[in-house]
């Protein structure tokens, strides 16, 4: 069996409200120091780029293999109505290139009672830093039946990313564990 599917996302705008708050803490050599806060609202709208999708999915007896990849052009988006009149309709874009998701999976059915899986994906961030480098996610799971019309699915998840800044280079990742049910109409 062999299944592609697309989609895509059309633009769209996007209300943004922002409540924000300022603390700046001035320090002086004589050991004093002076603390301002302030605090707003801001209100703009976002025009949000295209995206698009596409992926495909191949099943042979008890395995089953996916993949699928997504692109958008944030360098395309603007501001349909900007945050403050000193700033111009681009400058969003200013900031931003294409963020991509590829992402590639297996699945084995083990026995009728568990399946098991696992995957890697690879996200392009779309902003422009160029100190961060592409967040890489590895993920492994398994399901198994509840009831003839339930599944219970659980997977552990890590995404690891490198970062080099001031020429120190540091890792982050981050660890999770998700557990889902299923209802099959």
């Amino acid at each position: 069996e062999f299944a592609v599917g697309a989609t895509v996302a059309l633009p769209y705008d996007y209300d943004i409200e922002e409540d924000w708050q300022q603390l700046t803490r001035f320090a002086f050599d004589d050991g004093s120091d002076v603390r301002e806060s302030g605090a707003g609202f801001t209100s703009y709208q976002l025009r949000v780029p295209a995206a698009y999708e596409a992926g495909a999915t191949f099943r042979a007896g008890a395995w089953r293999v996916s993949g699928s990849v997504a692109y958008a052009d944030w360098g395309r988006a603007s501001y349909s109505r900007p945050p403050a009149s000193d700033v111009s309709t681009d400058q969003f874009a200013q900031f931003y290139d294409a963020a991509t998701d590829m992402r590639l999976g297996a699945e084995w059915a083990a026995h009728e009672a568990l399946t098991v899986r696992g995957g890697v994906g690879v996200s392009q961030r779309p902003y422009a830093d160029d100190d961060a480098q592409n967040a890489v996610t590895l993920a492994v799971g398994m399901s198994t039946p509840l009831a003839p019309d339930a599944v219970l699915d659980v997977a552990y998840v890590r995404s690891a990313w490198d970062r080099l800044g001031a020429g120190v280079e540091e890792s982050f990742h981050t660890d999770r564990v998700v557990v889902g049910a299923r209802i099959l109409f």
